[in-house]
């Protein structure tokens, strides 16, 4: 058995155990990581006409679906218990950590908005619209952008094809919807 497609079972038998239990299971926090370089392997063997290349192919694409549904898996897990409790799962992957972060940020934000409607509080509600309007995404324009006004009411653009630029998110979602911009994630 190659190191590949033990690897590839690794990753089948994680998701297995994942599937079969109600919360989050303790996982390797390299899992991820071993096999997108297994994957990417297998994908260069194949792209180099390796012996048996169809037969290593399939097993990239099985690979990269049984990791996908794992993540998925266990990310809607994740975000299960942040609806439920407010707080991330403690055994999650480092990668899946990192966007638990972002559940319980938006979790505790959205508390802050409910207790303000409920306590009657329209300043809490119009700070939260200031601080909305204040969050900062990178989008890269697919094509031309004219000049315009943003929600914060600073100029940006025009914006050319492949121009990169840090614009309000909520203006930044119109231009997405329109086509005319993709948000660039900035690690």
């Amino acid at each position: 058995m190659s190191q590949g497609q033990h690897r590839l079972e690794e990753f089948l038998a994680a998701l297995s155990r994942e599937a079969g239990a109600e919360d989050l299971v303790a996982a390797d926090a390299d899992l991820l990581i071993r096999a997108s370089i297994v994957l990417q392997e297998l994908s260069v063997q194949a792209a180099l006409g390796a012996p048996g290349s169809d037969v290593i192919s399939s097993l990239a694409e099985y690979g990269a679906s049984v990791g996908g549904s794992l993540l998925e898996l266990r990310l809607s897990k994740a975000v299960d218990r942040v609806s439920e409790r407010g707080i991330a799962p403690p055994s999650g992957l480092p990668e899946e950590n990192f966007v638990s972060g972002l559940l319980e940020e938006a979790a505790s934000r959205a508390n802050l908005l409910k207790e303000a409607i409920q306590g009657g509080s329209p300043l809490a509600i119009l700070a939260a619209r200031w601080e909305a309007s204040r969050d900062m995404v990178t989008v890269r324009a697919e094509h031309e952008v004219p000049a315009f006004r943003g929600v914060d009411l600073n100029s940006y653009g025009p914006l050319s094809p492949g121009d990169v630029a840090m614009i309000p998110r909520e203006d930044a979602r119109a231009l997405i919807s329109k086509g005319l911009v993709e948000e660039v994630v900035v690690l």
